[in-house]
């Protein structure tokens, strides 16, 4: 479902390891950096995004961009979905957590609570 096949030859990564809403990864290239894994489907069934509280840094892929609502036209996409991820996951980190998303500019939780 990671729909490579559509952009060259597909991909399979055969010894990846799932995760998980709220298990944590930590970076052996910098322990210091903590991610929390944050379940948001609506994009995708298995979207996630990734938060660091000690950055106040969510990387959200496509589950919302600056200014608006993410995509929601690849397969298990779901526009209900999508806006329950983004109020109810998304919108209870801190206001000041930026959002860096796969196709805008970055914003913040508060400025997008506000549009």
């Amino acid at each position: 479902m990671n729909l490579s096949v559509h952009c060259g030859p597909p991909i399979t990564v055969p010894y990846a390891h799932k995760l998980k809403d709220s298990d944590s990864i930590q970076l052996a290239s910098n322990p210091g950096i903590l991610l929390k894994v944050i379940h948001t489907p609506g994009h995708t069934t298995d979207s996630v995004a990734y938060y660091c509280s000690n950055e106040s840094i969510a990387f959200v892929g496509d589950t919302i961009f600056k200014g608006s609502i993410g995509s929601t036209r690849y397969p298990g996409g779901n526009f209900s979905d999508l806006k329950r991820s983004i109020r109810d996951r998304l919108f209870n980190l801190p206001d000041n957590t930026v959002l860096l998303s796969g196709h805008s500019g970055q914003t913040t939780v508060g400025e997008e609570k506000l549009r």
